[in-house]
């Protein structure tokens, strides 16, 4: 069983904070909120692999986070290949989209 957490949209409702700086990467109890959500979904049983959906302008962001977080589970991040909001696949695009490519 692999884990899909959706993470490529632009948070333009929190411009200027999210301009250049994904909304799952912000800082909770100094960590990224998405940590927190990684902690929790490496405990399911039976889990393999924890795969992060994210648009290719946060690709390198999530990419160094997910190089230098301590995760007893791999995480792998996956480009959805868009650029900014109004290219963006939404939620079953991205679902999709990752379905197809890891298979």
């Amino acid at each position: 069983m692999n884990a899909l957490i959706l993470a490529a949209g632009y948070a333009t409702r929190l411009y200027p904070l999210t301009k250049n700086w994904p909304k799952p990467l912000l800082l909770v109890k100094e960590k990224p909120i998405i940590s927190h959500i990684v902690e929790k979904v490496q405990a399911l049983p039976f889990l393999e692999t924890i795969y992060v959906i994210t648009n290719e302008k946060y690709k390198l962001q999530f990419q160094k986070w997910a190089k230098t977080a301590s995760f007893f589970k791999p995480v792998k991040v996956i480009s959805d290949r868009t650029l900014d909001e109004k290219d963006k696949l939404g939620s079953i695009g991205d679902i999709s989209f990752a379905v197809n490519r890891i298979k």
